[in-house]
């Protein structure tokens, strides 16, 4: 091949590649971007974005940034590229699945979203930085009130077959039109009604598995139930069972009702211990000790049940789920019922620690904004926080520097003050492994959020 049509297949590819991506900066018009070819001329990186979870129901927003320091070209599925800077985020709403793509460097980004209708309430879930062929989530119900859906996103170009299975504490609640496949066309997303496939069911974990193809996976439940608070769980998927996990928000006590849910999707028995984590100690319940999740079942853990004398007034406390056999997926709710607060929220745990965190917001124009960092080793970090927003250079007041967190606690540090209704994301750097949430309030509504850890993502099974 002469050097001339080189460079001429070399232009043809870039331009094809680029004519999918770009900006749309706070636009209500938001297309689906083409997805990158496999094997790129130049250095670029993918993350997939959820649609909102309810058709006119639900509105959502998202908050970019990148890794690293340098300034970045991101393509986000319409006519032209943006510019993002490390050093600040951008915000976008959309109406359908993105996949945001960074070209010679990565873009991190996390969702907001606004419930209407008849029952309202806030929602935030991490963007995935990942495809893949499972995703597990062991929250979940089809009770009266309760009306959940999977958002599923395939951003590739050709269709994905996925398979849905759903398990309860006695064991796997099969149902036929689930199981045996649903397309999810190329570039598109799909929005599976739970109700309509399970009859009533308090607790339903489900594996979403792909027999062709990978995608994306996401769960929103809205919550109207007389004897729950009102309010909307949204979260994105776990790829991958495993033997730890991870939540730094949560509470036991007067107006809180907290539940871990551990779900095992293997054929193997686990068993797993449950602490809690407060900001002086680690407290061990003798009832959560080598707690036996068999086979193919889901466990709700209702800790008010499990916590007895003064621990069931601990107030804020994370939550380190072990396994000493076999391994789970855990996931995290939390009822709010007090004067000031009324809702839900909820998140599947972090399977590891990280020295650095991307945590976007966890609700938009907060009234109460907080970042919970864990720490569950034995050894005391220290963590810097770094505030970033679209329009103005980091926030780092000296008082969010070298903050200590000891071994085995967590440590809520209220940002409010410098955040002031503002959504900012923050970006937590510390010299030893930690775990960083966000929690946060518009009104009476709750929102929270998991952090996204900087780093390579762990390799998904297949």
């Amino acid at each position: 091949m002469t050097r001339g049509r080189e460079v001429a297949l070399v232009g043809f590819v870039v331009a094809a590649l680029l004519g999918g991506v770009g900006f749309d900066l706070m636009s209500d018009e938001a297309g689906v971007a083409e997805t990158p070819a496999a094997e790129p001329i130049f250095e670029q990186r993918s993350v997939f974005c959820p649609s909102p979870p309810r058709g006119g129901e639900s509105t959502m927003s998202l908050v970019l940034g990148a890794v690293g320091a340098e300034t970045i070209p991101v393509g986000t599925g319409v006519q032209d590229r943006v510019e993002l800077s490390g050093q600040h985020t951008l915000m976008m709403k959309t109406e359908t699945s993105r996949d945001l793509v960074g070209y010679g460097g990565e873009v991190l980004a996390s969702s907001l979203s606004t419930f209407t209708g008849k029952v309202s309430g806030l929602g935030a879930a991490r963007c995935s930085r990942s495809a893949s062929p499972r995703w597990f989530f062991a929250e979940g119900s089809s009770a009266l009130g309760a009306e959940q859906r999977f958002v599923i996103y395939n951003p590739f170009p050709d269709e994905a077959v996925v398979g849905i299975d759903l398990f309860t504490p006695a064991g796997p609640q099969g149902n036929a039109n689930l199981s045996e496949g649903i397309a999810v066309p190329a570039g598109e997303t799909i929005v599976v009604e739970l109700n309509e496939y399970i009859r009533q069911q308090r607790f339903v974990a489900a594996s979403i598995v792909a027999n062709r193809g990978r995608v994306i996976a996401w769960r929103a439940l809205q919550v109207g139930s007389e004897d729950r608070p009102e309010g909307v769980q949204f979260s994105l998927g776990a790829t991958a069972p495993s033997d730890e996990w991870f939540f730094p928000e949560g509470a036991v006590g007067d107006g809180y009702d907290e539940r871990v849910s551990l779900f095992n999707p293997t054929d193997e028995e686990a068993i797993a211990s449950v602490a809690l984590v407060t900001g002086e100690q680690t407290l061990q319940p003798p009832k959560l000790v080598e707690v036996v999740v068999p086979p193919q079942t889901l466990q709700p853990l209702p800790l008010r049940e499990y916590v007895a004398g003064p621990d069931r007034q601990a107030g804020g406390v994370g939550v380190v789920v072990r396994t000493t056999s076999g391994r789970l997926v855990a996931e995290r709710s939390v009822y709010y019922e007090s004067d000031d607060l009324v809702g839900v929220a909820s998140e599947v745990g972090a399977a590891r620690t990280a020295t650095e965190w991307f945590v976007g917001p966890s609700v938009s124009s907060p009234a109460t904004d907080s970042i919970v960092l864990l720490n569950p080793g034995a050894e005391p970090v220290s963590v810097s926080l770094s505030l970033r927003s679209p329009g103005s250079d980091p926030l780092e007041p000296g008082v969010l520097q070298e903050l200590q967190v000891k071994a085995g606690t967590r440590l809520k540090v209220p940002l409010g003050e410098w955040t002031r209704g503002s959504t900012y994301a923050v970006v937590a750097t510390s010299d030893g492994g930690i775990v960083a949430e966000r929690f946060g309030s518009r009104g009476s509504e709750v929102g929270s959020v998991m952090g996204i850890p900087l780093g390579a993502p762990p390799a998904t099974e297949s």
